[in-house]
């Protein structure tokens, strides 16, 4: 892992900016958890005089430095040209590189010494530094996921109250519908950090998950309690009715969600399956608490019998109603909408891609995007792939080995946002022309295995130490290290592909890739298949929990239709923009499927329901939406308006995945009201008879509120 600082001054070689170099190079090399410092203060400069080769520090003495000649020799050597110093010589580079560390604490331990390190010489020099490097990227992405956490949990509160307000009109519901939820909220993330797990951009979103969905068996509760107030009950036969019908669909609404999240545990990602367990513990917590301690409180506070009646005939219902009877009035034409945007919605997956970088996680007037802008701007490319050649002992000291690891270094270098290569080739021809006096014309390999053997044995008796990083001690593995600039996930692939084609079929030079590039990679074929497995699960498992709710097979695979449709279109979306499926958006099909099946399970139930004592498709459908679209409604509304803080995040993947659960809601709420109803009077999967023999309906107070309902 490495970093790497850097200041841009004109003239460069001057002493104090010298001073300025080695003061850091010093310092940085004292960070904890730091290997290795590099810099132009420390580097090794090699010429040749008589039979010898000489190796010594690039600067000598900084008492009163030549700058000048510092200069001709910096700029001399192609090694250092777009790594340690630009090519027009006005910027210049400090690379440092970790050893392995054990963890986040320790990562972050050592950016927070660097940078202020970087403020300190800000002060003092009035120059501007620029940080870069992986390791700057996950440390600033660890603690920006802490900065959200932090942000989102009141802002989420704070929204999802305003709705409830709006919802009740009354303060009280909507505080104790946060009853249940801030309490699960609670016990979960002290489950979290007690266990010492890490944050990440997903740990950022686990809060609003939980708050937005395990808020909605409180409302669906509350609603239901004020219907069952608005047919005379008092509180405790409102409290009791309401618990008896609807701790089962609430139980399978949390069962089906709580699948969404575990299905992530099917992912390759070590963050994303966290999230999803965790996830899935919180919505458990929550629907514990939503029938236990919600009818509790709710048994304190005298009954709002006046509210509830005013809901039940606000205009809420009213428009419902309308949507209702104009859906079942159209049915065929609902249906052929359904198929075209099934044709579109697979048309926009199909341009789905999971082509993607790290640094575009951040925005784009992020300090460390604007850093990084500078940098490969001004010096080198700061992605690397490392490519890795083994063979027998000594095989690097062959000519014809090193004559194709240059070949394969040109070619490297002709491919696009391709920056520098290093290699112990160039050590070799750096060698060569010092020990023939400087001759631009000896910059190249040794002709003979001797020569290169003679040459790197008066390195090594020089003092030369720098090529230990480019070979093993025996020779018998190197390694090619290939500067690249940030490009997304895709092109990178391709770069790394292109190269080890090259050295396979042109060459016969068989490789091992490794660096960031490879590791991009390797994650974003981690989250392509990720997803596929976490959707099949899920929809596998929910259609089998829905077929064991309803108690009909044929019910289940239809209640799918309206879910499966909107996460058709989320993908379409994604694909039309050109959002890519990474980290964080890869776990949205899942999580919005395990959210839409709430309110079409509380939907279903419903409909049995009221199907058993009406005897009729079209009045019992009427009725469902009549009493239960202002719980659907308010619940997908909050479930919006709860995701839409992920918009003031500080990373596009955590604003991509707000705005599409917000989008999937809506396109969930409109299947519910509109595409169910039209798809259950269309094809009718129970017979009326049927269904009445297994709900029987009792006329009466204690049931349906003086029949009523």
């Amino acid at each position: 892992m490495f970093f790497i600082v850097v200041f841009k001054d004109e003239p460069l070689f001057t002493p104090s900016n010298l001073a300025l170099i080695a003061s850091l190079t010093v310092q940085l090399e004292q960070v904890p958890y730091v290997r290795q410092v590099t810099s132009l203060t420390n580097v090794e400069y090699l010429y040749g005089q008589q039979d010898r080769l000489v190796v010594e520090p690039l600067v000598q003495g900084l008492e009163a430095p030549n700058a000048e000649a510092i200069r001709q020799r910096a700029r001399s050597k192609p090694m250092y040209r777009d790594a340690l110093i630009s090519a027009d010589g006005a910027t210049t580079a400090i690379l440092g590189e970790l050893e392995k560390v054990a963890s986040m604490s320790e990562e972050m331990a050592a950016v927070s010494t660097i940078q202020s390190i970087m403020r300190q010489a800000e002060a003092e020099s009035g120059k501007q530094l620029y940080l870069g490097g992986y390791l700057a990227m996950d440390v600033e992405i660890m603690q920006a996921s802490e900065r959200d956490v932090l942000k989102f949990i009141p802002l989420t509160i704070g929204v999802i109250f305003l709705v409830l307000w709006f919802t009740f009109r009354h303060w009280l519901p909507a505080a104790l519908s946060f009853a249940a939820v801030v309490i699960a909220l609670v016990w979960t993330f002290g489950l979290y950090a007690g266990l010492e797990n890490p944050y990440s951009m997903m740990t950022s979103i686990l809060p609003v998950v939980l708050i937005a969905i395990g808020i909605a068996d409180s409302v669906h509760i509350l609603i239901h309690y004020y219907e069952e107030l608005s047919y005379g009950l008092d509180r405790f036969q409102a409290i009791k009715m309401t618990l008896r019908k609807m701790l089962r669909p609430c139980l399978f609404t949390s069962l089906t969600t709580a699948v969404g999240f575990i299905s992530f545990l099917a992912s390759d990602i070590p963050i994303v399956r966290l999230t999803g367990l965790y996830a899935a513990v919180g919505i458990g917590f929550a629907f514990m608490l939503s029938v236990v301690a919600l009818p509790a409180l709710l048994s304190f506070f005298r009954a709002p019998q006046r509210a509830a009646r005013q809901q039940a005939a606000g205009r809420l219902v009213a428009f419902l109603d309308r949507l209702t009877g104009w859906t079942l009035d159209h049915p065929r034409a609902i249906l052929v909408g359904m198929s075209l945007l099934v044709l579109i919605g697979a048309w926009g997956a199909l341009r789905l891609s999971t082509d993607t970088t790290m640094l575009t996680m951040l925005k784009d007037d992020h300090p460390l995007r604007v850093d990084y802008a500078f940098i490969e701007e001004n010096l080198t490319g700061l992605s690397n792939l490392e490519l890795v050649v083994e063979g027998r002992a000594d095989a690097l000291r062959q000519p014809a080995l090193l004559n194709q690891l240059d070949a394969l270094s040109r070619f490297a270098q002709s491919r696009p946002h391709v920056r520098k290569t290093l290699s112990l080739v160039d050590y070799a021809k750096e060698i060569n022309q010092a020990l023939h006096g400087g001759d631009p014309a000896f910059y190249r390999i040794p002709e003979t295995p001797q020569a290169v053997a003679q040459s790197l044995l008066l390195y090594e008796f020089a003092g030369g130490k720098e090529l230990r990083d480019y070979v093993t001690a025996d020779y018998r593995s190197g390694r090619l290290t290939v500067l690249f600039d940030t490009v997304s996930s895709g092109q990178a692939a391709s770069l790394r592909r292109s190269i080890a084609d090259y050295a396979q079929t042109q060459l016969g030079l068989p490789l091992q890739t490794t660096g960031t590039i490879a590791l991009v990679e390797q994650m974003m074929d981690k989250v392509a298949l990720s997803q596929t497995k976490s959707i099949a699960i899920a929809l596998g498992l929910i259609a089998l929990l829905m077929g064991l709710l309803l108690r009909s097979v044929k019910l289940g695979l239809i209640s799918m239709i309206p879910n499966a449709l909107p996460i058709l279109l989320m993908f379409a979306v994604m694909g039309f923009a050109g959002i890519p499926l990474d980290a964080v958006t890869s776990i949205v099909a899942g999580l919005a499927l395990s959210i839409a099946v709430d309110d079409t399970i509380h939907y279903l139930t419903r409909f049995r329901r009221e199907l058993g004592r009406l005897g009729d498709y079209r009045q019992a459908l009427r009725r469902t939406t009549h009493t239960l679209g202002q719980a659907i409604v308010s619940t997908s509304v909050i479930l919006l308006a709860g995701f839409s803080v992920l918009l003031l995040g500080s990373f596009q993947g955590t604003m991509y995945f707000g705005l599409l659960i917000g989008l999937t809601m809506l396109f969930a709420l409109a299947g519910d009201l509109v595409l169910l109803p039209a798809l259950l009077l269309w094809l009718k999967p129970i017979r009326v008879e049927q269904q009445v023999a297994l709900v029987p309906f009792r006329v009466g107070a204690q049931d349906y509120g003086q029949g009523r309902r």
